[in-house]
């Protein structure tokens, strides 16, 4: 036998005991954090960001300069209208990192983020302002015995509007006697 036949040998009769090695540490291991950039989650929404931001001179987005339609062709469809503010509101999450935890068969973000931005127009339809929000992810649960989750926030309810509390449990069905 070759040197060079005895060393596959030797390679191949080493391979399956350090698998089984890595793969112990692995699922040993309370997590595994994987580095990702930040990212939509939702790849078919646009992310609205940089078209906001106060040094962007070039953007199309300006106070005066662009009509509510011409703000839905380039966003696209908003998450939901505010027809008595005459706001459309869009919304973009993001997530970054990625955390493994072997045991728990579960991978999910370590950071999960949701923006919005409400745009107001006049009754021209011409854009008159905009208010942003952002909204961060909290752990729910975690520990020695339970794996963090997090929870999917949502930064349009800061725009939605409110029900009267005399009304929260209010129905518009009728009632009929029977």
């Amino acid at each position: 036998m070759t040197n060079h036949a005895k060393g596959r040998a030797r390679i191949r009769r080493m391979a399956i005991p350090l698998s089984a090695i890595a793969v112990g540490v692995f699922f040993l291991v309370g997590c595994v954090y994987i580095p990702v950039p930040e990212h939509g989650t939702d790849w078919s929404r646009k992310d609205f960001r940089p078209l906001l931001e106060a040094d962007n001179k070039s953007s199309p987005i300006r106070v005066g300069r662009i009509t509510r339609s011409q703000l839905i062709k380039l966003m696209g469809r908003p998450a939901f209208e505010v027809p008595e503010r005459r706001q459309v509101v869009y919304r973009y999450d993001t997530e970054r990192n990625l955390v493994i935890w072997p045991l728990c068969f579960m991978v999910q973000p370590d950071y999960r983020d949701s923006y919005a931005a409400a745009f107001t127009f006049d009754d021209r339809d011409v854009l008159i302002g905009w208010e942003t929000a952002h909204e961060k992810a909290h752990h729910i649960g975690g520990g020695a015995i339970q794996t963090p989750y997090l929870d999917h926030p949502d930064a349009t309810d800061v725009f939605r509007p409110k029900r009267p509390e005399g009304d929260a449990g209010a129905s518009t069905q009728s009632m009929s006697k029977t």
